[in-house]
């Protein structure tokens, strides 16, 4: 006979069943979406560094600029040493002996998006920034009162070089020291106003180009007459990629997605490209770009209230400089509004993260300040800014006699009820003063300048001498819950390391210490410096979930990682990975993904994420960026089944998803402080239990054998309400957990007890 007693207390505490490893991307994935970057239209912008920015424009394979000509700087990659530039300047545009510009006036200027001109009256030098190539023209605009041949000389100023070459009608290749080519300028044509066209010669000596177009032809042409070459790239140099440094954020406030990335001309020169696309990733549109002669390498995004703010890095001749680009989020245009971050004379200012705050009232600039006469000694610092351009006083986070580089701090994903504190962790890489390797540390800081006592440090940290290092940190979370990745490795680089850790850390606030679970191994360990972290980021909705994605690149072969794949791996409450998707099939070693920024997105629901690819082994190199997103598995809502014996109801409260720290089972209309059993299953039951006592009972889960999982035992509260938290560790796999209350309600049967209906709560990754 069931009796009060006879409903024995018992937890499995293992659960066979479920046991998983992460799951591979299935069906149902929406493609990824490849960001062609077109052309940039012809632009100004205010003076960096003492130096005109210029009149500049640019597309997918050159940048051009505009003053007294055009000098063309094609994109070549990381590999390539130093930027090669080239630059054309008329000198002379004559017919028959007679010269029809006067070089020593000032042309008229003139431009749209896409087109520069140059108007001295009788002749209109113009350039069209095409996807192909600069086209250069020249326009005479009525026929002149002399006869004989039309010449056009221009001075060529540039470190590449071509052979002399006599009048022919031919292009031009110009080669850099080393016999590449780099730059060619086309062979070209005139064009009448009837569309007649004839091959005109090209030669060049000494700098100097010559362009001749026949007299007998002007004599039947019809005027204007257009002389037209195209100056297009020869090749790509670089064995890596073109675009680098994805990063990638969502607005809530607009539900579109801002995406900056830098564009290789060469090794020592990056141009910042930020994109801003809608929430179905259509029509990415170019809203910025920062294209000067100095080096911008580095950038990363966050969003707050109706804005972005993208913090770069530039490299200047005073030194590293830090510049935030405000963008109003949605708005599709450059808001052409960059704010100077102010360094100190004699030092660096680099390495930059941001973070917005949940009022949108200003952001949280991390960044690692080093002196210039002691290369062994920097520090991290903080500063605030507004979107209207208030700076504050920086303050020191980290610092001391050691090296204290590589800050992260936790994004702001969105801001709900439960995360006004404004609270952020920070986390660094440290090169100590004594002769130990690489260590990790954080800390808690407030948008009032206020930085924790306590300091979190890494697990993985070698307190005495090793070839082990712990470096190049990333953090993401949000009020208390926060998730560190780590690099693991002896050297590093292009950050990469031979493995990923990945440490949970609950530290709630600035007073109070850090607690952390254990160390986990996303990737590797690998015998070779192969794996890097793109970016994490923090699901604001589950509060227990983070994506997190890396690149692996060509140096080896391991189990489970295959040649130039990028990935993302949803992780969860504990740091453990729960399901994994090849953002990148490699196809081919030449192939390289370079994983790149993360964000998560409230109104879909999933993380998208950004990344780079370059194919080698094409000439030449493709090159591209990409953004996808990670959705949540369709799941079925929790559903109530079967006869119960009372009006009293389970419930599941929290997310379904695999990973989730804070779900919840709930018994609601019961009576209060009595009580009550949970009884968990893998597999449901039906068994009348009149035969126990309990007339109109049903027990309609599994409540032994192979098929239990666990009976619980608790009192209801005073609301008559019971509970218990059910976290779904990450080791579990897909299927269903069953669920039934039973609790005391006196005289009501021969045992006292009744029992709810089934409660069935299907659990994905």
């Amino acid at each position: 006979m069931l009796t009060k007693m006879s409903l024995v207390l018992a937890v499995t505490t293992a659960l066979p069943l479920f046991a998983q490893s992460p799951t591979p991307w299935s069906d149902g994935v929406p493609d990824p979406e490849r960001f062609t970057i077109g052309r940039v239209p012809i632009h100004a912008a205010d003076p960096v560094d003492g130096k005109s920015y210029g009149l500049r424009a640019a597309a997918d394979s050159y940048k051009a600029r505009f003053d007294q000509g055009a000098t063309f700087t094609p994109y070549l990659g990381r590999d390539y040493p130093r930027a090669q530039s080239w630059k054309w300047r008329t000198e002379s545009v004559r017919i028959g002996g007679h010269s029809l510009i006067e070089t020593a006036a000032a042309p008229a200027h003139w431009h749209s998006d896409y087109r520069y001109e140059y108007r001295f009256g009788a002749v209109t030098e113009a350039y069209d920034v095409r996807d192909d190539g600069l086209e250069q023209t020249f326009v005479v605009h009525q026929r002149p009162a002399t006869a004989g041949d039309l010449v056009v000389v221009g001075s060529v100023t540039t470190d590449l070089s071509a052979p002399r070459t006599a009048a022919a009608h031919t292009g031009l290749t110009f080669h850099d020291a080393d016999g590449a080519a780099i730059v060619r300028y086309g062979a070209a044509i005139a064009i009448d106003a009837n569309g007649q066209q004839l091959p005109i010669t090209t030669a060049h000596r000494d700098a100097e180009i010559t362009l001749t177009v026949p007299g007998h032809w002007l004599e039947t042409a019809r005027y204007p007459i257009t002389i037209d070459p195209l100056l297009t790239r020869v090749s790509v140099i670089s064995s890596s990629v073109l675009i680098d440094e994805v990063d990638v954020c969502h607005s809530q406030t607009s539900d579109t997605t801002l995406i900056s990335f830098a564009r290789l001309a060469a090794a020592t020169l990056y141009d910042l490209y930020v994109l801003e696309t809608d929430s179905n990733y259509s029509a990415p549109t170019v809203v910025h770009t920062d294209l000067g002669s100095y080096n911008t390498p580095y950038a990363r995004i966050s969003a707050t209230g109706s804005t972005f703010a993208v913090v770069m890095q530039r490299n200047l001749t005073a030194g590293r400089r830090l510049a935030m680009y405000v963008h109003q989020a949605g708005s599709f245009t450059d808001s052409t509004v960059v704010h100077t971050l102010s360094t100190p004379a004699g030092f660096d200012d680099w390495r930059p993260d941001v973070s917005g705050n949940a009022t949108g009232s200003r952001y949280f600039v991390v960044f690692q300040r080093d002196d210039q006469a002691n290369t062994s000694s920097s520090d991290v610092m903080g500063r605030y800014v507004t979107p209207g351009g208030t700076v504050t006083t920086p303050f020191a986070i980290a610092a001391g006699c050691s090296d204290v580089e590589w800050p992260s701090v936790s994004q702001y994903e969105f801001a709900n009820v439960i995360a006004l504190n404004d609270i952020r962790m920070v986390v660094w890489q440290r090169q100590p003063c004594a002769l130990v390797p690489r260590w990790v540390e954080g800390k808690l800081v407030d948008f009032n300048g206020n930085v924790s006592t306590a300091t979190w440090a890494s697990a993985n940290n070698v307190n005495t001498f090793s070839s082990t290092h712990v470096a190049h940190p990333l953090v993401a979370g949000r009020n208390g819950r926060y998730l560190v990745a780590t690099t693991i490795g002896t050297t590093f680089p292009e950050r990469r390391g031979r493995s990923i850790e990945l440490e949970r850390v609950d530290w709630a606030t600035l007073n109070s210490s850090p607690t952390a679970k254990p160390s986990v191994t996303l990737a590797g360990p690998f015998s070779t410096q192969r794996v890097r972290t793109g970016g994490i980021a923090f699901d604001d909705d589950t509060r227990s979930h983070w994506a997190v994605t890396t690149d692996h690149n060509h140096d080896g072969t391991a189990t489970g990682f295959n040649n130039g794949y990028g990935y993302i791996d949803r992780v969860g409450f504990n740091g453990a990975s729960t399901r994994r998707h090849a953002i990148q099939s490699a196809g081919n070693p030449d192939v390289q993904a370079q994983a790149g920024g993360i964000s998560y997105s409230q109104q879909e629901e999933a993380f998208r994420f950004g990344w780079s690819v370059a194919d080698s082994g094409t000439t030449p190199i493709n090159t591209f960026a990409w953004i996808n997103r990670m959705t949540r598995p369709a799941v079925a809502a929790p559903a109530v089944s079967g006869m119960s014996c009372t009006t009293a109801l389970p419930s599941w409260t929290g997310s379904q998803l695999i990973g989730a720290e804070l779900p919840m089972v709930r018994l609601t209309g019961a009576l209060p402080t009595t009580p009550a059993l949970l009884v968990i299953a893998f597999s449901t039951d039906n068994t009348d239990l009149t035969q126990f006592g309990m007339p109109g009972c049903r027990l309609l889960v599994t409540a032994s054998g192979a098929g239990h999982l666990a009976t619980l035992f608790t009192l209801t509260n005073s609301l008559s309400e019971a509970s218990f938290d059910f976290p779904l560790p990450e080791f579990l796999g897909n299927g269903s957990l069953f669920y039934q209350w039973f609790f005391v309600e006196p005289g009501v049967n021969a045992t006292d007890f009744v029992s709810t209906q089934r409660l069935q709560v299907d659990i994905v990754k």
